[in-house]
């Protein structure tokens, strides 16, 4: 009998609930928005999640509580919230969410969609609501005058182009045109009320709808001859969520069966199901709710569990699985595959054993079988022909292979009822075996052996937790209190004498290199690297690179490459470049924590890893990808000690993750920030790096420490640089997140300030000696007799008459309108004048004089002209108003508006109304 692993789970999952901080275990909604954050709608609010902690925002709807169906960004950002009674809109920049009225109270909303940059769909129980984002003008289609009648229940949208959404409802399949509000209406039976046309999601791929029911399963809908057809079952008929992607790949979240990943072009199932004896498995059968995010992660709502989120992989790394054996529910303490492909696998419940080109792998257990004494399996090693079976407890027990034989070894207490750690062979066949209780030598002709303990022959520790014998035959032993080394001489040891201390640390595994140099793996000591003659020894731990200083294996990937097992994680250390690379959960690693002695590495150059949650494999030669960038966030802002509320302060005027430059007031200069990269792991795996550029360009390692202050700050503009490190311990600069922080200077550092005063009072102390001479020559001149003569300044006029002013004025403006230069974001007048041979000062003059304006104002009615009409234009239709914008030489969003307002009194809003958009 094999153990009860689900054949079909193959992911990890980790979940949320409401000991987490969400709102309900009843997840009805997941969604994704730009920033990076994940929202959650649940049957008591919404709740948003960055990965390390879950914030409600349940009280930030008028009544404080919404049971939340669905959740969508539109392109201005603003996050969109569909409940069982109301449709709200966020912001993000206030402390509650809008309330948009789409009809009675008792209008449920249960799914929306972006129908165009400017229009959000909500599908409802009384119909299709279109609503403006800007100007919250809507209008609803419906699809039957009785508006409680079935077909007007919109359960799930599909927006194929502007003029073909389709629908879902709990009575059949629509297609509708906004244009003109024309619909069709499909059905999979001929009765009105057949429970089959009770749709409750769909989903396109390629040219094909496939439409989840409330009882038949999955139906599909050809969008080339508009027909039905019937789908094999997946499993489970009733239909909950539904999502399709470019891979042909599609996903149903079912009522009590899981999830279903269907390759819809063979049909082939694989079900993602709760699994009682496995906590990495998803929590809930129900899957009320499914999203996939860019990076290939399940994130799965239930009725009653919570949210399931899968960990990301890159595919390196796997977990070994066999026919109905899954591994990763097995703790994996030992690992020997032989030359004529039998597979053995120990762990703590029994021992597996696969034969070649079987399906099925052997599961024997020390209640199945006579002769193996013991389920944990510390141990597995080639002898005679035979596999010896080392175990904690039950000594050793030998397994004749082809036979399925287990018989017991010699006799000898220690070998029937020990804790056997180690094997090895020296040069004359003699076998060496490693226990609790001593050292056994065995000569494998007689049967005969010698024991050594603590007493006798140099062995200081009875306690042997691993044992080598290296290619000089020199046993290595190593103990609960260090590392031993003896020559093997005629079945006997002897110490070996050295300069130098071996590690006096509980010593669980030995390597040795293709240079012969031995490795020494310890718990807590780190890793030990001496050379073949002994004499030089050096000692590598976490501050130079390793996950962990407590080593649990070595091996060698090719010469001066070593993969180290670590109790917190998998190192690759290359020597030639003196580098080491960690590895994580988010490479693919089922856990942190590996097995002393469990690895091996077979004749393809696969290594084969005992984790405590499954056996890992992976081609030591492929390619290792690097991590996809990770968007960093600001998540607290802190000035002068205190917390900035970001929904109620002078200095944040919009979202905080949306801020480019912080201004702080005069005597502000101390500043604060918390940080988060949103990816989603556990906060162990990320380690950030941060500068203040204005200070310096080199990078200050913070470790996992997401949190950073500067004191007294100069006046001036200051950049804050964050990023995480990448596997190697270098900043990762592609993981950038910058913020500029300006700080304004009291009036006595402004130099401009000081500078005025000196003028003024310098103009104080001439006019002072000015007045003195006047009157001096005044008086002097009376008495002379001499009047002085007041002359009068002279308007000196331009040297540009009116006619020419005008001229020049027509010839500025045909160079504009027809090399278009004002569509140049850093248009400068000196591009002009340079362009036509005038001066600057005389283009500004003519522009003034003639138009009443500055060059500024001038370029801008330019821009805002073509601004307007692609507005209206067809072909501009899926860019956003700020795009546009851009497009146009308007650097900014917040200039945008101003100037559209400036040039045409009007909000682009507004503008668009008018014009029937």
């Amino acid at each position: 009998m094999f153990p009860s692993y689900s054949t079909s789970q193959v992911m990890q999952f980790q979940n949320l609930s409401v000991e987490d901080g969400l709102s309900n275990n009843f997840v009805k909604s997941v969604y994704k928005d730009s920033d990076g954050y994940m929202w959650f709608g649940t049957l008591d609010g919404i709740d948003r999640f960055d990965g390390t902690e879950v914030v409600n925002y349940s009280n930030w709807f008028d009544n404080k509580t919404e049971s939340v169906n669905a959740i969508i960004e539109d392109a201005d950002n603003k996050l969109w919230i569909g409940t069982e009674t109301k449709l709200y809109c966020w912001n993000k920049s206030t402390p509650l969410f809008n309330y948009i009225n789409i009809g009675s109270s008792k209008t449920r909303v249960n799914c929306l969609a972006n129908y165009t940059d400017s229009i959000v769909i909500a599908g409802t129980s009384n119909g299709l609501v279109l609503i403006n984002s800007y100007s919250f003008q809507q209008q609803t289609i419906t699809f039957h005058p009785d508006t409680l009648n079935n077909i007007n229940n919109v359960t799930g949208i599909v927006v194929r182009n502007k003029k073909q959404i389709w629908l879902t409802t709990s009575g059949g399949l629509i297609q509708v045109n906004p244009e003109n509000k024309k619909h069709l209406v499909f059905k999979m039976g001929q009765r009105n009320n057949d429970p089959v046309n009770r749709f409750s999601c769909l989903t396109i791929i390629g040219n094909e709808l496939f439409i989840g029911t409330q009882s038949s399963g999955v139906l599909s809908f050809d969008l080339n001859n508009y027909k039905f057809r019937s789908l094999p079952d997946i499993g489970n008929n009733y239909i909950l969520s539904m999502h399709g992607d470019s891979s042909k790949t599609l996903y149903v979240g079912t009522d009590a069966g899981g999830l279903k990943v269907v390759n819809v072009t063979t049909w082939e199932v694989k079900s993602i199901e709760h699994d009682n004896s496995d906590p990495s498995s998803i929590v809930s059968n129900a899957v009320y709710s499914f999203f996939i995010d860019e990076l290939g992660r399940y994130w799965v709502g239930t009725y009653s569990g919570g949210v399931s989120y899968s960990l990301p992989t890159n595919g390196v790394f796997k977990i070994y699985n066999h026919g109905s054996f899954y591994s990763g529910n097995s703790s994996v303490r030992s690992i020997y595959f032989d030359t004529e492909g039998y597979k053995h696998i120990g762990t703590r419940d029994g021992l597996f054993i696969m034969k070649p080109d079987s399906k099925e792998i052997k599961w024997v257990k020390k209640d199945d079988i006579k002769g193996l004494r013991s389920d944990i399996i510390l141990n597995i090693y080639p002898w005679n022909n035979k596999v010896l079976i080392g175990t904690y407890g039950g000594g050793i027990s030998v397994y004749t292979k082809g036979q399925d034989v287990f018989e017991t070894f010699i006799d000898n207490d220690d070998f029937y009822n020990g804790c056997i750690y180690g094997f090895g062979t020296d040069k004359d066949n003699n076998l060496w075996i490693g226990s609790l209780q001593g050292l056994y030598c065995v000569n494998t002709k007689t049967d005969s052996f010698n024991f050594f303990s603590e007493l006798q022959d140099g062995l200081t520790d009875k306690r042997i937790y691993s044992i080598f014998i290296d290619s000089q035959n020199r046993l290595w032993a190593g103990t609960m209190t260090g590392t031993l080394v003896f020559d093997i001489i005629d079945n006997t040891i002897k110490p070996i004498d050295l300069y130098i201390n071996l590690p006096v640390h509980k010593t669980i595994s030995f390597f040795e290199d293709s240079f012969r140099n031995i490795w020494i793996g310890t718990e807590k000591g780190g890793l030990f690297k001496l050379s073949d003659d002994l004499k030089t020894i050096s000692n590598i731990t976490d501050a130079d690179g390793l996950p962990s200083n407590s080593v649990t294996a070595i091996t060698e990937s090719k010469p001066g490459v070593y993969w180290i097992s670590t109790l917190k994680g998998l190192c690759k250390y290359d020597s030639q470049i003196d580098r080491y690379y960690t590895f994580q959960i988010s490479d693919g690693l089922p856990g942190l924590v590996f097995n002393p002695s469990a690895i091996y590495k077979d004749k393809d150059n696969i290594i084969w890893l005992g984790n405590e949650k499954g056996l890992v494999y992976f081609d030591s030669f492929g390619s290792l990808e690097q991590r996809c960038s990770d968007k960093i966030v600001i998540t607290e802002l802190f000035v002068d000690g205190n917390m900035i509320d970001p929904y109620n302060s002078e200095i944040l005027n919009r979202p905080l993750s949306r801020i480019e430059q912080i201004q702080l007031n005069r005597g502000q200069n101390s500043i604060g920030f918390k940080f988060l990269a949103l990816n989603y792991l556990s906060p162990t795996e990320n380690k950030y790096a941060c500068r203040l550029k204005s200070k310096s360009d080199k990078w200050e390692i913070l470790g996992h420490v997401n949190t950073k202050f500067y004191d007294r700050l100069p006046p001036g503009n200051h950049q804050f640089e964050v990023c995480l490190l990448n596997r190697a311990g270098y900043p990762d600069e592609t993981s950038v997140k910058s913020l500029t922080i300006a700080v304004r200077p009291a009036w006595h550092q402004n130099l401009w300030i000081v500078s005025a005063i000196a003028v003024l009072i310098i103009g104080l102390i001439l006019q002072g000696l000015l007045y003195v001479l006047r009157t001096k020559k005044k008086i002097k001149k009376m008495l002379t007799g001499n009047r002085a003569i007041a002359n009068k300044e002279k308007y000196e006029s331009s040297h540009l008459t009116l006619e020419k002013s005008t001229e020049m004025l027509k010839r500025i403006k045909e160079y504009v309108e027809s090399e278009k230069v004002y569509m140049k974001e850093d248009l400068k007048i000196s591009h002009i004048a340079d362009s036509l041979g005038y001066t600057i000062h005389e283009i500004s003059q003519v522009i003034n004089q003639n138009l009443n304006q500055n060059f500024t104002d001038f370029i801008n009615h330019y821009r805002i002209i073509e601004i307007k009409k692609r507005m209206l234009d067809e072909k501009y239709a899926k860019y956003t108003l700020i795009a546009i914008a851009e497009s146009c030489g308007i650097k900014s969003k917040t200039s945008f508006y101003r100037i559209f307002k400036k040039e045409t009194g009007k909000t682009p809003a507004e503008f668009l109304s008018q014009n029937g958009k």
